[in-house]
């Protein structure tokens, strides 16, 4: 229960932890970088994806969970660095799907995104009719 109290108020800090690895991933201590502006709700994921190509990796958003995933399909830059895939996925509220963009450069996957702020709960006045 402590736990449960702990993470809802402190899980929009710790964006690392919002990232699950998949079960194709191999396991290092190297995982993606992220920022989170909470002024303006802007969203910064950056993965290294050595050999890749923007054809190999999809982004993919479903509900609160997004997916970032590739696989190589170079046989010889499979051999090099020793992995064939990579799996990432994080669940995020009031992610807004039209602000999500991606760009590949040097072997760095850069993942942008906003959040939505979340909607006001409206309170309305039941009155009695005579």
């Amino acid at each position: 229960m402590i736990m449960n109290t702990f993470l809802k108020i402190y899980e929009p800090f710790l964006l690392d932890s919002f990232f699950d690895w998949g079960p194709n991933t191999k396991k290092t201590s190297i995982g993606p970088k992220s920022d989170w502006n909470k002024e303006t709700g802007n969203h910064q994921i950056w993965i290294e994806t050595p050999g890749f190509s923007e054809e190999e990796i999809s982004i993919e958003l479903e509900g609160d969970k997004l997916t970032i995933s590739g696989e190589l399909k170079n046989e010889e830059i499979i051999k090099k660095i020793g992995s064939k895939n990579f799996s990432y996925y994080m669940h995020k509220k009031n992610l807004d799907p039209e602000s999500i963009k991606a760009t590949l450069k040097d072997g760095i996957l850069e993942v942008g995104f906003k959040t939505e702020k979340p909607k006001q709960l409206k309170k309305v006045e039941v009155k009695m009719l005579n």
